[in-house]
This record gives structure tokens, sequence and C-alpha cells, in this order.
């Protein structure tokens, strides 16, 4: 059911560029910077051999945040139906519960309790269409679609906490056994409030889901997913 309803995500770009083509009238262009804080998690399907790794994954991590953010770019296609692209940053990832920790010998030089943090950096490239409804100045959408996501690195992150209250971090990263190229379905609805005839605001709650496996590993798969919501800003160019 998952991949039918992206596959119909991914038809929708298309469908709206078919109507575009038979309007003859170049609506606008609007530039604006958009940033999501996101709530971060993943789906893991691991073959039978490795079954074990993976229900241990499940048990010991939780989600984490993460965040989206970079450059919209929108085009109006008709009256009512918007192209989006762009250019963000994005951070997904998961961290491990927070475990404590015991020693033979005890000290103030002995960490208590630790968690492990794993964040995942992509460059984005969105293709969204969002359709509008109403005609005043607020109006409400709904949009989907999909990105084309760079992999840039994994950072793994250590944090200590002692008896006394301070702690430590310790921060690695990696660039191999991930995927270059991702696709990501997007889905969406929000609310536009023109602020003025050039200015305007978008609030979107988004969906955003990782169709391909992120690892190379074919033995292991794990899929990122994002739950956040979007803050716009954008500048409308003049109509032409």
């Amino acid at each position: 059911m998952g991949k039918i309803i992206f596959a119909i995500m991914l038809l929708m770009p298309a469908s709206a560029f078919s109507q575009s083509v038979e309007s003859t009238k170049f609506k606008r262009v609007t530039f604006g910077i958009v940033c999501s804080p996101d709530y971060c998690y993943r789906l893991l399907n691991y073959h039978s051999s490795n079954g074990w790794l993976e229900r241990l994954r499940n048990e010991e991590e939780i989600p984490t945040i993460g965040y989206t953010a970079g450059l919209g770019i929108k085009m109006d296609l008709t009256g009512k139906i918007t192209f989006e692209t762009g250019l963000y940053l994005s951070i997904k990832g998961e961290q491990n519960k927070k475990d404590g920790l015991t020693w033979v010998t005890t000290g103030s030089d002995y960490p208590v309790k630790s968690r492990t943090r794993f964040h995942y950096k992509y460059i984005d490239i969105p293709f969204k269409v969002q359709y509008f409804l109403g005609s005043k100045k607020i109006k409400s959408f709904v949009s989907a679609g999909f990105s084309a996501t760079i992999f840039s690195e994994k950072k793994t992150k250590v944090i200590a906490a002692f008896s006394d209250g301070h702690k430590t971090s310790e921060n690695s990263s990696i660039d191999a056994g991930y995927r270059k190229f991702n696709l990501v379905a997007v889905a969406g609805v929000g609310i536009k409030y023109d602020v003025s005839q050039r200015i305007y605001i978008t609030l979107e709650p988004v969906y955003r889901q990782f169709i391909n496996t992120i690892l190379v590993d074919a033995n292991a798969k794990e899929y990122p997913f994002s739950i956040g919501t979007n803050f716009g800003l954008f500048y409308t160019l003049k109509k032409k």
C-alpha cells in the first residue's frame, strides 16, 4: 500500500506539468527561506541472518530531533497549482536510549550515564506540487512530490554525564557504507497568508519518507522518515 501511495506522489508533479503546458500565461515566481524542525526516526528491514541486530536496534534506539532548511523556489503553473523546488540541507537520525553505567571502581572521573546520537546529513532538491483552495489572503493547500537527496556524512556524538553534573561529548563522522543518492517521498498540508502583494508566509506540516534504503549492504535495509513543519517566508517577483 505504501508503494502505491509513493507512486501516486511521484506522478502528481508530471500531471501538474502537463497542465502547465496548456497554460500560455506565465504567472509568478517566488523565492523564500524555508526551515523545519523535524522529529526523525527510521524503519529497518534486515535479512533473517541479521534479525538479532534489527531487534537490538529497535530495542535500544529512539527518535531524535533534526531539521530541514534552505532556499525555496515556487512557480505558479495555474491559478491553483504551484510547482516548488529549491536547495535544502537536512539532518536525519536517531539516538540510543540514555544508558546507566556501572564500573568496578567508582569516582568522579567515571561517567554515570551516556547517550549516543546519530545524525545523517543530506542535500535535498525537492520537486513538489501544491494545490491551493480559497482565494482570500489566507489559503489552504495540499502538497505532494519527492526530493532527490545527496548523502554527505554520518555524524556520531557520544555524550557522557558525570556524578558532579558536568558532561562531555565526543564526535566522529564517516561517509562510507551509505548510498550517495536517494529519493524521498514528501506529502503535506498547510496554509498560506499574504502579508502584502509581494510577501507571504506559509505553515506546512509535512511527512518525509525515504523510498530506497540508505545502506549499501544488501542484507540490511534502512529507511529514515521524519515529521516536521515547514515555516516559509517568500517574496514574489513581478508578473510578466
